[in-house]
Protein backbone atom coordinates (compact mmCIF):
# COMPACT_ATOMS: atom_id res chain seq x y z
CA UNK A 1 0.00 0.00 0.00
CA UNK A 2 1.46 3.37 -0.95
CA UNK A 3 0.98 5.88 1.86
CA UNK A 4 1.52 8.73 -0.61
CA UNK A 5 -1.70 7.83 -2.40
CA UNK A 6 -3.87 7.98 0.71
CA UNK A 7 -4.10 11.82 0.81
CA UNK A 8 -5.22 11.73 -2.83
CA UNK A 9 -7.87 9.19 -1.91
CA UNK A 10 -9.11 11.38 0.94
CA UNK A 11 -9.38 14.38 -1.37
CA UNK A 12 -11.48 12.30 -3.75
CA UNK A 13 -13.75 11.27 -0.89
CA UNK A 14 -14.23 14.92 0.06
CA UNK A 15 -15.11 15.75 -3.51
CA UNK A 16 -17.72 13.01 -3.68
CA UNK A 17 -20.25 15.38 -2.21
CA UNK A 18 -19.44 18.10 -4.72
CA UNK A 19 -19.48 16.30 -8.06
CA UNK A 20 -21.81 14.10 -9.99
CA UNK A 21 -20.31 10.67 -10.54
CA UNK A 22 -21.15 8.61 -13.58
CA UNK A 23 -20.86 4.85 -13.92
CA UNK A 24 -17.42 3.44 -14.59
CA UNK A 25 -17.18 0.12 -16.41
CA UNK A 26 -13.59 -0.34 -15.17
CA UNK A 27 -14.40 0.11 -11.48
CA UNK A 28 -13.54 -2.84 -9.24
CA UNK A 29 -16.56 -4.74 -8.02
CA UNK A 30 -17.91 -3.68 -4.63
CA UNK A 31 -21.48 -4.22 -3.55
CA UNK A 32 -23.37 -2.42 -0.80
CA UNK A 33 -26.48 -3.67 0.96
CA UNK A 34 -28.47 -1.27 3.14
CA UNK A 35 -30.31 -2.80 6.09
CA UNK A 36 -31.95 -1.96 9.42
CA UNK A 37 -30.62 -3.88 12.38
CA UNK A 38 -31.82 -2.93 15.85
CA UNK A 39 -29.73 -5.64 17.48
CA UNK A 40 -26.57 -4.23 15.86
CA UNK A 41 -27.50 -0.76 17.13
CA UNK A 42 -28.12 -2.09 20.64
CA UNK A 43 -24.95 -4.18 20.79
CA UNK A 44 -22.83 -1.23 19.72
CA UNK A 45 -24.43 1.18 22.19
CA UNK A 46 -23.42 -1.29 24.86
CA UNK A 47 -19.92 -1.77 23.45
CA UNK A 48 -19.18 1.90 22.87
CA UNK A 49 -20.31 3.10 26.29
CA UNK A 50 -18.53 0.27 28.11
CA UNK A 51 -15.17 0.49 26.34
CA UNK A 52 -12.32 2.97 26.03
CA UNK A 53 -12.63 5.73 23.46
CA UNK A 54 -10.20 8.53 22.60
CA UNK A 55 -13.17 10.92 22.51
CA UNK A 56 -14.16 10.05 26.06
CA UNK A 57 -17.59 9.02 27.28
CA UNK A 58 -18.91 12.60 27.37
CA UNK A 59 -17.90 13.28 23.77
CA UNK A 60 -19.29 9.98 22.55
CA UNK A 61 -22.63 10.44 24.34
CA UNK A 62 -23.00 13.98 23.06
CA UNK A 63 -22.28 12.91 19.48
CA UNK A 64 -24.96 10.24 19.71
CA UNK A 65 -27.48 12.57 21.35
CA UNK A 66 -27.56 10.51 24.56
CA UNK A 67 -27.82 12.04 28.02
CA UNK A 68 -24.47 11.63 29.78
CA UNK A 69 -26.20 10.23 32.88
CA UNK A 70 -27.69 7.40 30.81
CA UNK A 71 -24.33 6.76 29.14
CA UNK A 72 -22.66 6.57 32.55
CA UNK A 73 -25.36 4.24 33.82
CA UNK A 74 -24.82 1.91 30.85
CA UNK A 75 -21.08 2.00 31.49
CA UNK A 76 -21.34 1.26 35.19
CA UNK A 77 -24.36 -1.05 35.49
CA UNK A 78 -24.30 -4.84 35.65
CA UNK A 79 -24.49 -6.29 32.15
CA UNK A 80 -28.20 -7.30 32.19
CA UNK A 81 -29.22 -3.81 33.32
CA UNK A 82 -26.90 -2.17 30.79
CA UNK A 83 -28.37 -4.32 28.00
CA UNK A 84 -31.90 -3.21 28.90
CA UNK A 85 -30.86 0.46 28.95
CA UNK A 86 -29.15 0.16 25.55
CA UNK A 87 -32.20 -1.60 24.11
CA UNK A 88 -34.48 1.15 25.43
CA UNK A 89 -32.36 3.86 23.77
CA UNK A 90 -32.64 2.19 20.38
CA UNK A 91 -36.31 1.28 20.73
CA UNK A 92 -37.10 4.88 21.73
CA UNK A 93 -35.32 6.18 18.63
CA UNK A 94 -37.28 3.84 16.37
CA UNK A 95 -40.54 4.75 18.12
CA UNK A 96 -39.84 8.45 17.63
CA UNK A 97 -38.17 8.49 14.19
CA UNK A 98 -39.08 5.12 12.67
CA UNK A 99 -40.77 6.53 9.58
CA UNK A 100 -37.77 8.73 8.74
CA UNK A 101 -35.34 5.89 9.42
CA UNK A 102 -37.29 3.58 7.09
CA UNK A 103 -37.57 6.24 4.37
CA UNK A 104 -33.82 6.92 4.40
CA UNK A 105 -33.02 3.52 2.88
CA UNK A 106 -34.19 4.57 -0.58
CA UNK A 107 -32.06 7.74 -0.32
CA UNK A 108 -28.94 5.78 0.61
CA UNK A 109 -29.50 3.33 -2.25
CA UNK A 110 -30.02 6.12 -4.79
CA UNK A 111 -26.96 8.09 -3.65
CA UNK A 112 -24.62 5.12 -3.65
CA UNK A 113 -25.78 3.75 -7.00
CA UNK A 114 -23.99 6.67 -8.63
CA UNK A 115 -21.22 7.11 -6.07
CA UNK A 116 -20.06 3.51 -5.70
CA UNK A 117 -18.08 2.89 -8.92
CA UNK A 118 -15.65 5.79 -8.54
CA UNK A 119 -15.37 5.31 -4.79
CA UNK A 120 -14.53 1.64 -5.25
CA UNK A 121 -12.00 2.34 -7.96
CA UNK A 122 -10.20 5.03 -5.97
CA UNK A 123 -9.87 2.91 -2.84
CA UNK A 124 -8.54 -0.08 -4.77
CA UNK A 125 -6.02 2.15 -6.54
CA UNK A 126 -4.92 3.81 -3.29
CA UNK A 127 -4.48 0.55 -1.39
CA UNK A 128 -3.17 -1.36 -4.41
CA UNK A 129 -5.25 -4.33 -3.28
CA UNK A 130 -8.69 -5.76 -4.04
CA UNK A 131 -11.40 -5.25 -1.47
CA UNK A 132 -11.00 -7.55 1.53
CA UNK A 133 -14.76 -8.06 1.36
CA UNK A 134 -16.54 -7.80 -2.01
CA UNK A 135 -19.72 -6.69 -0.22
CA UNK A 136 -20.37 -4.36 2.71
CA UNK A 137 -23.56 -4.50 4.73
CA UNK A 138 -24.40 -0.95 5.74
CA UNK A 139 -26.67 -0.61 8.75
CA UNK A 140 -28.82 2.49 8.60
CA UNK A 141 -28.49 3.38 12.25
CA UNK A 142 -30.98 5.05 14.54
CA UNK A 143 -28.28 6.27 16.93
CA UNK A 144 -24.68 5.80 15.71
CA UNK A 145 -23.08 8.55 13.63
CA UNK A 146 -20.88 6.01 11.92
CA UNK A 147 -19.30 2.66 12.76
CA UNK A 148 -16.44 0.92 11.05
CA UNK A 149 -15.61 -2.75 11.52
CA UNK A 150 -12.07 -3.89 12.23
CA UNK A 151 -12.79 -7.55 11.53
CA UNK A 152 -15.76 -7.82 9.20
CA UNK A 153 -17.92 -6.28 6.50
CA UNK A 154 -20.76 -4.69 8.49
CA UNK A 155 -20.59 -0.92 9.04
CA UNK A 156 -23.13 1.74 9.99
CA UNK A 157 -24.13 5.30 9.19
CA UNK A 158 -26.74 7.47 10.89
CA UNK A 159 -30.00 7.70 8.98
CA UNK A 160 -29.80 11.51 8.75
CA UNK A 161 -26.11 12.34 9.07
CA UNK A 162 -25.09 9.59 6.66
CA UNK A 163 -27.04 11.44 3.98
CA UNK A 164 -26.49 15.05 5.03
CA UNK A 165 -22.72 14.74 4.61
CA UNK A 166 -23.04 13.51 1.04
CA UNK A 167 -21.82 10.01 1.74
CA UNK A 168 -18.62 11.01 3.53
CA UNK A 169 -19.45 9.27 6.80
CA UNK A 170 -20.25 5.95 5.16
CA UNK A 171 -17.29 6.27 2.78
CA UNK A 172 -15.03 6.88 5.75
CA UNK A 173 -16.32 3.84 7.66
CA UNK A 174 -15.99 1.47 4.70
CA UNK A 175 -12.50 2.77 3.87
CA UNK A 176 -11.34 2.53 7.47
CA UNK A 177 -12.62 -1.04 7.69
CA UNK A 178 -10.92 -2.12 4.48
CA UNK A 179 -7.58 -0.45 5.27
CA UNK A 180 -7.61 -1.84 8.81
CA UNK A 181 -8.15 -5.39 7.57
CA UNK A 182 -5.57 -5.07 4.79
CA UNK A 183 -3.06 -3.83 7.33
CA UNK A 184 -3.92 -6.60 9.77
CA UNK A 185 -3.44 -9.25 7.07
CA UNK A 186 0.15 -8.03 6.63
CA UNK A 187 1.05 -7.19 10.22
CA UNK A 188 0.13 -9.32 13.27
CA UNK A 189 -0.85 -7.78 16.60
CA UNK A 190 2.63 -8.58 17.91
CA UNK A 191 4.04 -6.01 15.47
CA UNK A 192 1.39 -3.32 15.79
CA UNK A 193 -1.67 -3.10 18.05
CA UNK A 194 -5.26 -2.43 17.00
CA UNK A 195 -5.27 1.23 18.05
CA UNK A 196 -2.13 1.90 16.02
CA UNK A 197 -3.71 0.28 12.97
CA UNK A 198 -6.90 2.28 13.59
CA UNK A 199 -4.89 5.52 13.77
CA UNK A 200 -3.23 4.75 10.46
CA UNK A 201 -6.52 3.75 8.87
Amino acid sequence: MKVGRLPICLVILLLLGCVSIGNSSTAPDLRLSFVFDKEYDKANVLSLFRSYTPAGLVGRAKGMGVDINIAQEIRNADLPVAEKLAAKLVEDRFAKDGAAIQASKADFEAEWKDRLPLFSQMIVEATEAPWVHPEYICVISSIHLGLSNWYGNKVAAHYILGRNYNGKILAQEITLSDVFQLFRKRHPKEEINDWQVWAFS
